[in-house]
Formats: C-alpha cells, sequence, structure tokens
C-alpha cells in the first residue's frame, strides 16, 4: 500500500481535523487507554501543539487522501548522549490499515526525519502488551530490562 508522510501544518485545517480524529481514534484503542479524548482536550489539543517548541506531528495518507496514520513526536535532549533526540509520544496506524506495512513505514520515515533534524537517537514507550512492540524491536529499539518504571503526575 502506498502511503504519502508529511509534517503536519498546525495551521492547515485539515490536518489539524485529522491530528485531533487519529489522536482520539488511538485513544480509544485498547493500547492508547481506551476511551475518547475529552472534549476540553479535543477543543485545545492544536492550540497547545502550536505552543509546544519542538513538536513534529507526521501524518500518513493513503492513494485517496484518507489520513490513516499519525505520529505525535517531541523533539527532546538527551544528557547522556548531549544531544537532540526525538521523542515518539503517540504512533498509531487507524484500526482498518493495520498490518499493511505502514507502521514500518512510518517507523521509516520518522528515523529519516529525526536524522534531517540532526537528532542522535529515537525514543519511545510501548506497553508491554503491545503488538507493535515486535515491529520496534525489529526496527532497533532495545527494550531495557529491567522495564523503566513510568511514572507521571497528572497537575
Amino acid at each position: 500500500m502506498s502511503i504519502r508522510f508529511k509534517k503536519a501544518d498546525l495551521n492547515n485545517d485539515e490536518d489539524c481535523r485529522n491530528i485531533i480524529e487519529m489522536t482520539d481514534h488511538y485513544a480509544q484503542d485498547p493500547m492508547g487507554g481506551g476511551q475518547p479524548l475529552p472534549d476540553e482536550v479535543r477543543k485545545n489539543l492544536i492550540r497547545e501543539l502550536k505552543e509546544m517548541e519542538g513538536e513534529q506531528v507526521y501524518l500518513g495518507r493513503d492513494e485517496s487522501g484518507k489520513t490513516v496514520a499519525i505520529a505525535n513526536c517531541f523533539i527532546s535532549f538527551s544528557t547522556f548522549l548531549a544531544g537532540k533526540t526525538l521523542y515518539v509520544h503517540d504512533l498509531a496506524v487507524h484500526e482498518e490499515y493495520r498490518s499493511r506495512g505502514i507502521g514500518q513505514q512510518m517507523l521509516d520515515f520518522i528515523e529519516d526525519q529525526a536524522r534531517k533534524l540532526g537528532c542522535k537517537a529515537i525514543t519511545l514507550e510501548v506497553l508491554e502488551n503491545n503488538p507493535a512492540r515486535k515491529l520496534y524491536e525489529r526496527n532497533g529499539f532495545k527494550i531495557k530490562k529491567p522495564f523503566y518504571l513510568f511514572a507521571r503526575k497528572t497537575l
């Protein structure tokens, strides 16, 4: 399947709609938490992304122009590498398009973008039971054992 990838334009209404729809689609998936995005998040997501320094949102569209994949990424910094990293916060393929190699194509696109940005690494978090974990490992992502615990304090 031929997919075209691009960095989303946060000033383009169609791209913004697709970001919200795909992020919500992922949020409703069991691997994304199984709940739709709250109305307040849907309302504020684009404005907040625009204010984030280092946001890198990538969209994948099929031949018809339908958005079928998203990666919400952010440029970060690694003190251990003394350089920029690209943190993949969300990577999702629409459920109707899974198992067609789109996740692999998105990872290839992300790696290309990270290299162009001068990043020294790409990082991501994945649930232990997420089927995409195998894809990440095949692409050179090393699962560190013992697993790090992810902690969050919501404010």
